[in-house]
């Protein structure tokens, strides 16, 4: 028996396909030895997701991470330190909205879906607050507010991070 890549003389086969594998072609799995076909996840259902149910799980999650940026925005002032547990707790929210929303599918279009979902919700509701305050909607004006509390920023990345990480490792 010979290997199918490699032209080897090997007695090992894949646990799934049952074609001759050498040393050099085995991936070791939880369920023994693949060949590096099998062994990929890009066949796995879990990881095929639709374009609808990633546009609808977006938009949700959009919606949500407005949602808990709004308050964030809000009372970024008065809560300190809180604001960082707000914003892992709102991440995992945002992450969860996205994953009921897809079936609970996985992979990397899901994970940048989470943190571009989050981007724009929070942008939306750094604008709306901004609008609110001062009457006016500007994009200079908001990074200049930005610039001067770097306690909030550090909550938006807390926030981004935790809804990528939420689609990522359930």
């Amino acid at each position: 028996m010979r290997c199918d890549r490699h032209n080897v003389e090997t007695g090992l086969r894949c646990g799934k396909c049952e074609k001759p594998i050498c040393p050099d072609c085995t991936v070791f799995g939880p369920v023994g030895a693949r060949c590096r076909e099998c062994s990929s996840n890009k066949g796995s259902p879990l990881y095929q997701v639709t374009a609808s149910k990633l546009m609808v799980g977006g938009i949700a999650a959009s919606f949500a991470a407005f949602g808990v940026s709004y308050l964030l925005s809000a009372l970024h002032f008065g809560i300190g330190f809180f604001g960082i547990w707000i914003a892992l707790i709102g991440g995992s929210f945002i992450g969860e909205v996205l994953l009921r929303m897809a079936d609970r599918k996985r992979g990397q279009a899901m994970e940048i879906t989470a943190g571009v979902s989050a981007a724009i919700g929070m942008i939306g509701a750094l604008l709306v607050t901004q609008s609110s305050n001062t009457g006016s909607i500007s994009l200079m004006a908001l990074f200049t507010s930005l610039q001067h509390s770097p306690f909030f920023v550090i909550n938006i990345v807390i926030l981004i991070a935790s809804a990528v990480s939420r689609v990522r490792f359930l």
